[in-house]
């Protein structure tokens, strides 16, 4: 059925190979075929240093910088490739007019795509039905009905909405979420059929679709633009589902070389030839003999662009850093730490007693402090409170990061399909803390106060009370944010697992209490710790009462070495999750704590 994908599989049976070198291939006949018709648009300046584990992020506000080794530079151009693999990621371009939003998103999917699998819809007064390419009028007993144009559904790839706070929030949802709903109930799926091999064979996935691509733009709102008296806010449902990007203006730093960019034509034949060039050299095949391309290039691409194949897992650290920095950020600080330290006094009013432990923490807040005092500040210029629509948005973006570092590292290799393949393929901390400060930034009405410190400065009192702990408990190994094993939680629940011996759950437990008790002594009087440390030790003391609660199941459940109670002890929280009666402190707690 697809005669391309079975060439690039001839001479190997391994898909992954194959995906990575087409991967490669797509972002790398973009840049080159793009780059020739606009100019980059410089966006944020990432970099971590992983000796002394300090972020820098910068936004570039469109002008380029002298690179520096080790750094990850993203442009317009980035986000748009790396938003394209990831799973209904809308991004959402704000800027104030002709400074190239519509311009570089139009080049883009001139690129990539024929012409009759994108399409542009620019709303105004007199148009704002954003659903226009899917939807058609017949004149039935005198009235019109509207009804889906089956046909569409399957065939456009990508849709740009322009001036998208002009049209009807309802409805651009709906081409986000991929799936459309008229009020005559007749509805339908966006996107493109996957090719899915089996048994030998290509077949067409219609129900797990390459989910159509959603880019939009708009121009300031009045609210941060008094020029801009006809352009409204996004409405809030749909705000916190966009990733908005404040689009700069490149002027200043691109100056007169505009002037000497190509020409505009021909732009998906020459990505074409690009991407059958550099798929060739990925795989060591000839070109020739890619001579169906253009024929195939739809399935093609959404076979290479499908996200299922890109999604990476998170590392334990770096979700344990992200919930440290939404207590931080939380709206009532010292109310979302004295509920921490409830919940760590509740465990302790029931298990302190039967197993002679303390899990409960004591420490208190200075709200006098000057750094309690920063954090209020940052914490009021966010337009509103942090949801968890905000957490997937961080996820999204970490992903997204993630696969541009990577992606860009690779393809400065001589083998980019091997370099690709042999980098871990984690959200790291370094990836949360970078998406954590796109996601706080884009909170923001005005860019006043600066979350970055904030972030660099837990980032550093994370990884410090993380380094003592894990000396505490034997795991005398620098800290690597692409080490599996390395967070608090779960370097506690190993210690506890391995030291359980015969005694069972009641070593288990006890070790806990051991576990929190040198936590407790990390605190040293940092403010920035306390809130941590509280949070921290209010998961761990659900873990020892989640452990005494099924004590007589989880005695069944753990036999064997330590590999086989850690693994026996997580599938069991999995099917206890599932069932009706389990506490919800549970399935909130233990899902970050043992990472499942």
């Amino acid at each position: 059925m697809v005669h391309t994908l079975d060439t690039l599989l001839q001479g190997t049976e391994s898909e992954e190979i194959v995906h990575t070198a087409a991967m490669l291939a797509f972002i790398e006949a973009a840049h080159e075929v793009v780059n020739r018709t606009t100019m980059p648009t410089p966006l944020y300046s990432l970099h971590y240093d992983r000796s002394a584990h300090t972020l820098s992020f910068e936004v570039l506000d469109g002008k380029a910088c002298a690179p520096k080794e080790g750094a990850t530079y993203v442009n317009m151009l980035d986000l748009l490739l790396a938003s394209l693999f990831r799973d209904k990621m809308p991004l959402n371009l704000e800027g104030i007019t002709g400074i190239g939003k519509t311009y570089t998103v139009e080049q883009f999917l001139k690129a990539i795509l024929p012409s009759d699998s994108y399409r542009v819809l620019r709303l105004n007064a007199t148009m704002s039905n954003v659903l226009q390419p899917y939807t058609e009028g017949k004149v039935e007993g005198g009235l019109v009905k509207i009804s889906l144009r089956k046909e569409e559904l399957n065939r456009i790839a990508a849709l740009f909405i322009d001036e998208v706070n002009r049209g009807d929030t309802n409805q651009v949802l709906m081409l986000q979420d991929g799936v459309l709903r008229l009020p005559t109930g007749e509805s339908g799926y966006l996107g493109l059929p996957i090719p899915r091999r089996k048994d030998g064979r290509w077949e067409m996935d219609y129900e797990t679709k390459r989910p159509v691509f959603v880019v939009s733009a708009q121009n300031p709102s009045i609210t941060k633009d008094a020029k801009y008296t006809g352009a409204r806010r996004t409405d809030a449902a749909q705000s916190n589902r966009n990733v908005t990007i404040d689009a700069p203006n490149t002027a200043l730093s691109i100056g007169a070389s505009a002037l000497l960019l190509g020409s505009e034509n021909g732009q998906h034949k020459e990505f074409l030839q690009n991407f059958r060039r550099n798929i060739s050299r990925n795989l060591g095949i000839e070109e020739r003999v890619l001579d169906q391309l253009e024929t195939d290039w739809l399935p093609v691409y959404a076979y290479t662009t499908d996200p299922s194949r890109t999604q990476n897992p998170i590392m334990h650290s770096a979700v344990e850093f992200m919930d440290a920095m939404l207590v931080m950020v939380s709206p009532e600080l010292k109310k979302t730490f004295d509920y921490e330290k409830e919940i760590s006094k509740a465990w302790q009013d029931q298990l302190g007693a039967k197993y002679n432990i303390s899990v409960a923490y004591d420490g208190t807040l200075t709200e006098t402090a000057i750094s309690l005092q920063m954090i209020r500040d940052i914490v009021e210029s966010f337009q509103e409170e942090i949801i968890p629509r905000d957490i997937i948005k961080v996820k999204k973006l970490a992903d997204t990061i993630s696969l541009t570092r990577r992606t860009k590292q690779a393809l400065q290799s001589a083998n980019p399909t091997q370099a690709y393949l042999r980098i871990a393929n984690y959200i790291t901390l370094e990836d949360i803390s970078c998406a954590f400060a796109i996601m706080l930034h884009d909170k923001q009405e005005k860019h006043e106060q600066d979350p970055v410190l904030l972030i660099s400065t837990m980032l550093k009192e994370y990884i410090e009370v993380s380094k003592i702990f894990a000396g505490k408990v034997g795991y005398n190994q620098v800290f690597n944010p692409e080490d599996s094993k390395y967070s608090i939680g779960n370097l506690a629940f190993q210690h506890a697992i391995q030291g359980m011996g015969n005694n069972g759950i009641p070593a288990f437990v006890k070790d806990i209490g051991t576990s929190i008790k040198e936590l407790g002594r990390l605190e040293a009087g940092n403010e920035y710790r306390k809130p941590l440390l509280a949070r921290q030790i209010a998961d761990l003391s659900t873990l020892a009462g989640f452990a005494d609660q099924y004590t007589t199941a989880l005695h069944t459940a753990l036999q064997g070495d330590i590999s086989q109670r850690t693994s026996a002890f997580k599938t069991f929280f999995q099917n206890k999750r599932k069932s009706v009666g389990i506490p919800d402190i549970y399935i909130h707690r233990l899902t970050r704590t043992l990472g499942v």
